[in-house]
């Protein structure tokens, strides 16, 4: 990503099952490299109830209740904020009730990470050096050879 630009995330919580599960805190942390942070739940592409509280800014926390086989999907967006070589992170988790036995606890969570890069196709200013880059017509009329 490039500082300034746009990112968002798709966020998928589901219950496989086979019992209905409620009082699940649902939540995202963020660095400092990701600033105006928004999130909604997308209703129309899950398949449970979002919860009452759908949408915010800031880091997203919310409690949330699957029935069986269903899933919530929740969109969120912010920015990158931070110098060329540093990165911008985020991480979801979902945190069943002590009560519930958890059947995979290892998948309750997931983190995106990604560097924040210069501007143009290089990150090392290849495009600066000088070096001759062959025009359009002459690459396409090499890709159009038969050998």
């Amino acid at each position: 990503v490039q500082d300034g630009e746009a990112v968002l995330y798709t966020l998928v919580v589901a219950n496989a099952g086979p019992n209905s599960i409620g009082g699940v805190r649902l939540g995202t942390t963020h660095n400092d490299s990701l600033v105006n942070l928004r999130w909604l739940c997308d209703q129309a592409a899950s398949s449970a109830a979002c919860p009452g509280e759908d949408s915010g800014n800031g880091d997203l926390l919310t409690e949330i209740e699957l029935p069986a086989n269903t899933f919530l999907q929740f969109t969120l967006m912010a920015e990158a904020n931070g110098a060329e070589g540093g990165f911008i992170s985020l991480t979801a988790s979902a945190e069943a009730p002590a009560v519930f036995a958890e059947i995979d606890s290892a998948n309750n969570a997931a983190t995106d990470q990604d560097a924040i890069v210069g501007i143009g196709v290089f990150s090392d200013s290849f495009e600066n050096s000088g070096a001759q880059v062959p025009s359009l017509p002459a690459a396409v009329a090499a890709a159009a050879r038969t050998w």
